[in-house]
């Protein structure tokens, strides 16, 4: 990080190192979360709100409208521009909760699931609070304030994960997975406020164009890709029972959560750093590897690390009942790998101003994803897990070749260190798996420790005797170094 200004510099690796340790926190809480509460709620609740997140999902999607990430990328924004940003967000917070508590009855009849529609209308005012914190968090980005984001959202989670246990413990079941979603929802709503002290003016006429311009093929990008990623549940709920939902549900969040605990941040921390460094393709390529080696060696390890010991992992994270998710887990852990070698495209779109080159390039991509899972549904949950699966790598294949022409940096950025990760952690999964098998083939526990420790010494190893493998360990103990430094 030696080749960015001082107080960038400084910034960047205090966020980083906070951001760090608040996401290991975090993946530890909610990794708690899902055991206490799949032993608190039955399958078929997870699938109910399962549905209502999709439908919550696609629209706070509308609700941003790529706004927040437009001031973030902005070199000049004025105080009235963000204003007028800050009541746009409102005003369509305020207009999607409006039309779910209006279409709420429809969809619970479409579903046929008795209590969708009272949860998606209650949930549907997070569209309001998410409204209000919208360009106040986007203000505190823009500042770089990395540590008061990741604290905020760190506080919010646990909240919300904490509200939602007393309500199962207490007998709820759907009524306790909507109160986690408004806790964590207002109490981020207050600590963006206090965090940033800004209050917005009243709006007034001046010149949003490029930041609609910008923002517009923003939304409709993540609105295609959030529609195509959550396809397979709004295709599960009509075609499987909600039990069975629910175990793809559960699947997907575990492989999601290292994905999205380490990818969320990562954008937070690297697009704003990124954005300043356009004009200068050199550094701009030498940042863009260095994250993305340090992205794919957070994630790919983990998933293949659970995989290999998918079937006691499951048993003991969320109960015997829960077994039919482990096989599901191990299809969708592959997407997961395939999701985190893929995140630093975003990076790159949204860094260099081409969100409607990254428009076109989603359009291509989840159509595959789409093709992919109702092909899939012949086969049910399993063959739409593995439709995922198998777009993600093609989508992975993809992007090196389209952002190699579109953005001066060369296409061993992103294969590079993907390959070389995949070339020690896939073997690795392998040798421990058999291991764990072999060794302690009916004890859960000890099986998770021996694969544990073979899987850490076979990438110890292939430190050594793997070049490639090396140079990225040592990278990252390089950024690990600067960041401790400068944190001291």
């Amino acid at each position: 990080m030696t080749s960015l200004p001082g107080d960038l510099r400084s910034r960047a690796a205090r966020g980083a190192a906070l951001t760090l340790v608040v996401q290991v926190l975090r993946i530890g809480i909610q990794l708690g979360a899902l055991v206490v509460l799949a032993r608190l709620i039955e399958p078929s609740v997870f699938g109910v709100m399962a549905i209502v997140l999709v439908v919550i999902g696609v629209g706070e999607t509308l609700r941003e409208l790529g706004l927040a990430s437009a001031s973030i990328y902005a070199e000049v924004i004025t105080r009235q521009q963000q204003s007028n940003l800050f009541w746009i967000n409102v005003a369509i917070g305020v207009l999607l909760a409006a039309l779910c508590v209006g279409g709420a009855t429809a969809l619970e009849t479409l579903y046929g699931t008795d209590g969708l529609a009272a949860a998606l209308a209650v949930t549907s005012s997070v569209f309001v609070l998410n409204g209000l914190a919208s360009q106040h968090r986007a203000r505190l980005a823009r500042s770089l304030r990395f540590s008061v984001l990741a604290v905020s959202e760190l506080v919010s989670v646990v909240a919300g994960l904490a509200a939602a246990m007393i309500a199962a413990s207490a007998g709820a079941t759907l009524g306790a997975l909507v109160i986690q979603q408004i806790t964590q929802a207002a109490l981020l709503l207050v600590l963006s406020l206090g965090a940033s002290r800004w209050l917005p003016g009243l709006p007034r006429r001046c010149d949003m164009a490029d930041l609609f311009r910008y923002g517009g093929w923003l939304s409709v990008t993540q609105l295609i890709n959030y529609g195509a990623r959550n396809l397979d549940t709004l295709v599960l709920g009509k075609v499987v029972s909600t039990t069975t939902l629910g175990y793809y549900n559960r699947a997907f969040q575990l492989v999601m959560l290292p994905v999205t605990q380490i990818n969320a941040p990562a954008l937070k921390v690297a697009f704003p750093i990124l954005a300043r460094m356009q004009d200068d393709p050199a550094r701009f390529g030498r940042y863009l590897r260095a994250g993305h080696t340090a992205l794919v060696h957070s994630v790919v390890p983990l998933l293949l690390a659970a995989v290999a010991v998918c079937d006691p992992f499951i048993e003991l994270v969320l109960g015997r009942e829960w077994a039919p998710t482990a096989n599901l887990f191990m299809i969708l852990a592959l997407s997961g790998v395939f999701q985190a070698a893929s995140y630093s495209y975003y990076w790159t779109f949204l860094a260099t101003g081409r969100t409607s080159s990254n428009f076109r390039f989603t359009l291509l991509t989840k159509s595959i994803l789409v093709v992919a899972i109702l092909v899939g549904t012949r086969w049910g949950a399993e063959g739409v897990a593995s439709g995922v699966a198998l777009s993600s790598a093609v989508g992975w294949l993809i992007g090196i070749v389209w952002l190699s022409r579109m953005a001066d940096v060369a296409p061993s950025t992103w294969w590079v260190p993907t390959v070389t990760a995949l070339s020690v952690y896939v073997p690795a999964t392998a040798v421990s798996y058999g291991a764990g098998r072999w060794a302690f083939p009916d004890d859960d526990i000890l099986r998770l420790v021996v694969v544990a420790v073979v899987f850490a010494a076979v990438c110890a190893v292939s430190s050594r005797i793997n070049r490639p493998f090396g140079r990225d360990v040592a990278l990252l103990r390089t950024v690990a170094t600067s960041i401790r430094k400068v944190d001291a």
